[in-house]
């Protein structure tokens, strides 16, 4: 990554009457100091035959209270708002309108769910977007770990704060974090008690839908050192389906990435828990822990909740704030060449999840010891 990154900080304003969020803005940067590119917000109607007076007069009295004092709702009420595809298509066009800058990267908060947001109701919006994103929510979590015990929460409960200030609390936050990272850690200022339950799944596709979950591991880990305080791994299949019959449905590619990692034979081999049976063994595997896991670490971890999701009733004890490794390496990208780190076997949950492990911690030293180059040197 080089000076020239640019990011798309994305928020929307949903409510409880609209299918669609009523307001989506988009403030383009580029660089590490985030410096404007260009910037707009749409607002949108979500039915023809839905007048937005009625979105506005059916508000929740939290949504009320939320969005009355920001602005936001009058000028929705004297918009004359797209319908969703309408807005999609000038939001498409905003980008493409930037001409060629190369990857566009997704920045936001509880970004997994925004991921999901957009490719439901903007596709042409979302096909503009890397699939690499970063998860402000992770950088912060990554720098409480590491380097400063205090993380402020962005945003408490729904998005319900006007998109602008949404934007500039995103954008200030990141800032903060690279401020931080200016300094070696004082160890009496990270979280040693802080708890995070590294996960990965393995499945037979992308589409929580539609696919089987395969596989689940998780490595419990406390504090910077990422003491490894429990792990748990499993094989299940979905209930009234055998091994064999899964296994005969692999398409070409799963196929081939499940031989080569031997998932395949370890499945065949059996025995495999169904995923209700299964389900009991995560859930008393994470209730056995000290406390309760205070983050959920993995990489791209929309399809790792999605399929959890979906397949498993423990997935309420998973908590609800990522420290996702592919949103802060892209983040730590801005500033240095992250690290390399060895990689175990490819697409089996548990090397996965201490890749991940492994990513964390030697960020964190490589940042440490840049810190300390610029302090040695007299910069700041």
């Amino acid at each position: 990554m080089t000076a020239q990154t640019h990011f798309a900080w994305i928020s929307t304003t949903a409510v409880s009457s609209s299918p669609t969020p009523i307001a989506l803005r988009i403030e383009v940067t580029k660089g590490s100091d985030f410096a404007p590119v260009a910037a707009t917000t749409v607002f949108i109607k979500p039915d023809r035959t839905v007048p937005v007076s009625e979105v506005i007069a059916n508000l929740n009295d939290d949504e009320a209270a939320a969005l009355r004092p920001s602005g936001l709702l009058d000028t929705y009420f004297s918009d004359r708002a797209p319908l969703p595809a309408e807005a999609d298509a000038t939001l498409a066009s905003f980008i493409d309108d930037l001409g060629d800058i190369g990857h566009l990267y997704l920045a936001a908060s509880n970004v997994s769910s925004l991921r999901s947001e957009l490719g439901t109701n903007f596709p042409e919006l979302f096909s503009r977007l890397h699939y690499r994103s970063i998860d402000v929510d992770s950088v912060e979590a990554f720098t409480s770990i590491f380097f400063n015990r205090a993380r402020p929460r962005l945003v408490e409960g729904p998005r319900l704060v006007d998109p602008e200030t949404a934007i500039a609390t995103t954008r200030r936050a990141v800032t903060n974090c690279r401020t931080m990272w200016q300094f070696p850690t004082n160890p009496s200022y990270t979280d040693e008690n802080a708890i995070v339950l590294f996960t990965d799944v393995e499945t037979t596709g992308l589409s929580h839908l539609d696919e089987a979950l395969l596989e689940v591991g998780m490595i419990a880990t406390r504090g910077p050192a990422m003491e490894e305080i429990g792990r748990f791994q499993t094989l299940l299949r979905p209930q009234g389906l055998e091994p064999e019959t899964i296994v005969a449905d692999f398409s070409d590619f799963i196929a081939d990435m499940h031989s080569t990692s031997g998932l395949t034979a370890d499945y065949l081999a059996g025995p495999v828990p169904t995923t209700v049976e299964a389900d009991k063994d995560v859930a008393e595997f994470i209730t056995s822990l000290p406390a309760k896991p205070d983050y959920f670490g993995g990489a791209s971890m929309t399809l790792d909740r999605n399929f959890l999701s979906a397949n498993l009733d423990s997935y309420q004890l998973i908590p609800a704030v990522n420290l996702d490794a592919t949103s802060v390496t892209t983040m730590v990208s801005t500033l240095l060449d992250p690290p390399d780190v060895a990689m175990g076997t490819v697409h089996r949950a548990i090397d996965d999840v201490e890749y991940n492990i492994r990513q964390f911690t030697s960020m964190a030293r490589a940042l440490n010891s840049q810190a300390s180059a610029i302090i040695d040197s007299g910069k700041e």
